[in-house]
This record gives structure tokens, C-alpha cells and sequence, in this order.
């Protein structure tokens, strides 16, 4: 079964929108969802997604180049915090498929990340494997685009050199790239940029407070037209979205170390069975999914221990990281009881 992000699934909806990207990324894409791929397959589903991203936001002549995408962008395409796509991005760079270089943003002032894709995951991914042949068929359906273009906008006898296109992560500011998702062109978000300039706005605080909205938008410009036309305060908006997402992202955070600490008491108690701290006061089993304590000399005299369900897992979990609190064995606390 193949995966599909919501910017997928909205550019797909849109007569053609797809056509903008060459058939090699767009393949390459399409298999970085594809969990018939056994290294796919391995992926969890949210870096499948981000990594469909980072393909779909590569230079449509270089592959190889990078790509730069803020974190509040990401996660707005997996539906997740942005820390979470920090750790979906780690995941990615300690499983070899990305790398990726910080630096200050000028813009933003802070610090924003320049991806590039492995060669483990070009490999994977198909975006090395063009023969020749496959060139040749590119560079003659370019060719034939272009001379249409030529014929329609020039007078016959003149001609006009190309210019070099710019790598679409870099058209427009960080804060837009969701609307180049949503399958907008350059123009088309320039022009979007001066209304909203004219309208006393800011086009990138509109966009982070109505993200979503805008994804699942049928007619993304006339959208967005309509939000920059609206009057409200979006710099109010966009600022309760901002604390929205800080408190999912503390939520995210907690849960994540819960977990952790879960994981950690777990594998500690699993060694031996129990544990214990320096005072030997009291002992700690991990019993039926639940740590549990009890008085060390319920421990010590057997039978019925009276175990007690420990609801709070942090304190025991950061006293086993400071070498507080660790496994020891039956007899071991036997023997102290008997010094």
C-alpha cells in the first residue's frame, strides 16, 4: 500500500498541477511512499512523507542539489509538531538518507537546514538511473515546449534566450513554500505577495495561520485572495496558532519522554527483576506493564509482597541515568539484609 501526503493528494486533484514536476522526481516520489520497497517499508509512515517532501522540493534539474524547508512547513505536510519532524529528520539522517548542513537565515534569523538526499537514497529512490536515452526524450520534450512558447510570445525571426530556472525551494521565501505545494506558481505567489503588501499584510502570517485550510482548498489563489481581502487581525491569528502549536509541541515532548522513561525502567528492571536505590529503603519490579514498589523488608521477608502501582514513572527513570536507583539481584538484597 502507497502513502499519500495531503500535498499529494491536493496538487494531484488539480488539472495537471503534477505536470510541473519532471517525471523523474515525480516517480522518485511516488516510491518514496511505496512500502513495497523493502528499505520503504522499514520507514516510519511520517518519514515516508517527509521524505516524499524533500523529493518533490528538489531542483527540477539537479537531483543532487539541496532543498531547504522549514520545520513549521513540514509539519504542516505530516500533520505533526515541529518537533516531531526534528525527530522524523533525525531519524532520516541516522538511517543515511539525508544529510544536512545548519546555518543562520538571514531572513528569519534563525537557524534553517539545507537538506541534501544520500546517495543510498537516490539509489533507492530511482533519481540516478537515467539512461541516455531517457536524457535525450527529456531534452527533446523541452525543446519542442519551448519553441511553442517562442512561437506564441515572439514575432517570427526573434529570439530570446531562456533564462536559467531557479530551483523552486529557493523562488520564493521560506514562509510560501505550502503554497507552491498547493500547486501555485512563482507568479502566482509574487502577485499574492503584493496584495497582501497592499492590504497591510504579511503573506507568510497569513499562510502559517491558515495552513491547513489553504492544503485543502479547492482554488488555492482565489483562497488565499479572499483571506488577504478579509479584514481580520491575522497577525493575531497566526500568533494563537503559534502557542497552539508550542502547547501540542509540549505535549509531544512530555509524551515522548514518558515513554523513554517507560522504555528505560523497563529494560533496567528486565536485567534482573528488580531494583533498588544506594539506601536499599525500598525496592522497584516491573510487573504486568506497570512498575511497582515496595518496602524493602516486605522484599526481604517473601511470600505476598505487597507491591504498590507506581503511577510516576520520571523520578525512578532519571535516578537510573544518574546511577541512583539500578538492578540487583534476589540474593543480593538478601545478603545486605543479613549485614
Amino acid at each position: 500500500m502507497q502513502v499519500q501526503s495531503i500535498t499529494d493528494i491536493q496538487i494531484a486533484g488539480r488539472g495537471g498541477a503534477m505536470n510541473r514536476y519532471p517525471q523523474v522526481i515525480t516517480l522518485a516520489a511516488d516510491r518514496a511512499t511505496d512500502d513495497r520497497i523493502p528499505d520503504i517499508q522499514a520507514l516510519d509512515v511520517r518519514a515516508r512523507v517527509l521524505l516524499q517532501k524533500i523529493v518533490r522540493s528538489l531542483p527540477k534539474d539537479n537531483p543532487r542539489a539541496s532543498v531547504r524547508i522549514s520545520n513549521c512547513t513540514l509539519a504542516t505536510v505530516i500533520g505533526a509538531s515541529k518537533r516531531t519532524v526534528a525527530r522524523v529528520k533525525r531519524l532520516l539522517e541516522d538511517g543515511g538518507w539525508i544529510k544536512r548542513s545548519q546555518e543562520q537565515s538571514r531572513r528569519h534569523g534563525m537557524q534553517v537546514a539545507d537538506i541534501w538526499l544520500t546517495e543510498m537514497a537516490q539509489n533507492v529512490l530511482g533519481l540516478d538511473t537515467s539512461t541516455p536515452k531517457d536524457t535525450a526524450r527529456a531534452n527533446l520534450a523541452h525543446a519542442y515546449c519551448l519553441s511553442q512558447s517562442l512561437s506564441e510570445r515572439q514575432p517570427k525571426g526573434v529570439f530570446q534566450e531562456k533564462q536559467p530556472e531557479q530551483p523552486n525551494s529557493q523562488s520564493v521565501p521560506e514562509d510560501l513554500h505550502l503554497l507552491q505545494d498547493c500547486g501555485l506558481t512563482v507568479p502566482a505567489i509574487r502577485k499574492l505577495m503584493g496584495m497582501a503588501t497592499k492590504a497591510g499584510h504579511l503573506l507568510g502570517t497569513i499562510v502559517q495561520a491558515t495552513g491547513k485550510r489553504i492544503l485543502n482548498a479547492t482554488k488555492p489563489f482565489c483562497y488565499v485572495r479572499k483571506l488577504i481581502l478579509s479584514g481580520k487581525d491575522w497577525e493575531a491569528q497566526a500568533q494563537a496558532v503559534q502557542k497552539e502549536d508550542m502547547a501540542r509541541a509540549q505535549e509531544d515532548a512530555e509524551a515522548e519522554q514518558r515513554q523513554a522513561d517507560m522504555e528505560l525502567v523497563e529494560q533496567e528492571a528486565s536485567k534482573t527483576g528488580l531494583l533498588t536505590s544506594a539506601k536499599r529503603t525500598c525496592a522497584w519490579a516491573w510487573i504486568d506493564g506497570w512498575l511497582k514498589r515496595a518496602e524493602m523488608d516486605a522484599v526481604l521477608a517473601g511470600g505476598n509482597v505487597p507491591w504498590l502501582r507506581m503511577a510516576e514513572l520520571g523520578g525512578v527513570a532519571q535516578a537510573i541515568r544518574d546511577g541512583k536507583v539500578f538492578s540487583v539481584e534476589h540474593s543480593t538484597l538478601v545478603e545486605w539484609g543479613q549485614t
